[in-house]
């Protein structure tokens, strides 16, 4: 069997997938890629090794059907113990934002503490970012009481060194997997910046055109969203 990486791999068509394993089919003993979407239903896939490391024509131009997007991503609970690292590599995450802005809502400004109040939440799900095993960031999510299935991504934010590596949109995907029966999932980020920007649309979030100012109008919030789409057959 010849192995492929396992990770985060982005169809041709745009949408997300995680190779989890191979196997050989019992009869034909062909080599099998295992794999799961990472949108709508989060349906488990099986898929014949050729025709998944292959190439094909779209548009005049050859390109990859699975193209490998980034670092082996996992999206792992955090704990306690976990806070201080995580708010160390947030404060590197949102210097930047805050040398800009100099918002006193900034999580530049926020440390362990924030992390372990959210970690006693049962609204707040806290998740730490592992790329290749190593800890390299975040994701907070708030789930609204009302109406149902509505999810706020509040955080996420990934080591600098390691930015431009696909791990932010694989992170927000498999983030969204973790919550089946989210129907919208709304976030926000400052309206001039386009490297976030293009970062969420990538993952399928859309702007709803509203606009907020926060911290007192030291920066204006753009507000993303994206509606999970009702379940059905999908050629592939």
């Amino acid at each position: 069997m010849n192995p492929i990486k396992l990770g985060i791999y982005r169809h041709y068509k745009g949408n997300l997938y995680e190779a989890i394993g191979m196997a050989k089919h019992s009869e034909t003993l062909e080599d099998m890629v295992i794999y799961k979407a990472l949108y709508d239903e989060r349906a488990t896939w099986v898929r014949p090794l050729s025709m998944w490391d292959n190439s094909i024509e779209v548009g005049g131009e050859i390109v990859k059907r699975f193209e490998y997007t980034c670092m082996n991503v996992e999206l792992i609970p955090a704990l306690p113990e976990d806070a201080e690292a995580m708010a160390a590599i947030q404060k590197q995450a949102f210097r930047g934002l805050y040398e800009q802005y100099h918002d006193e809502g900034s999580p530049y400004l926020r440390g362990a503490d924030e992390i372990l109040r959210w970690l006693e939440r049962p609204d707040r799900h806290v998740f730490k970012i592992h790329a290749d095993g190593v800890l390299c960031g975040g994701v907070a999510v708030y789930q609204r009481p009302k109406p149902r299935g509505e999810f706020y991504l509040a955080r996420i934010y990934i080591s600098p060194e390691l930015r431009g590596r696909g791990i932010a949109p694989a992170a927000i995907a498999l983030c969204e997997a973790r919550f089946p029966k989210a129907r919208r999932w709304t976030l926000d980020f400052p309206a001039d910046q386009s490297a976030n920007r293009r970062c969420y649309e990538k993952a399928g979030y859309v702007d709803t055109g509203k606009r907020e100012e926060a911290s007192g109008g030291a920066v204006t919030l753009a507000i993303y969203e994206k509606r999970r789409k009702k379940p059905g057959r999908r050629r592939k």
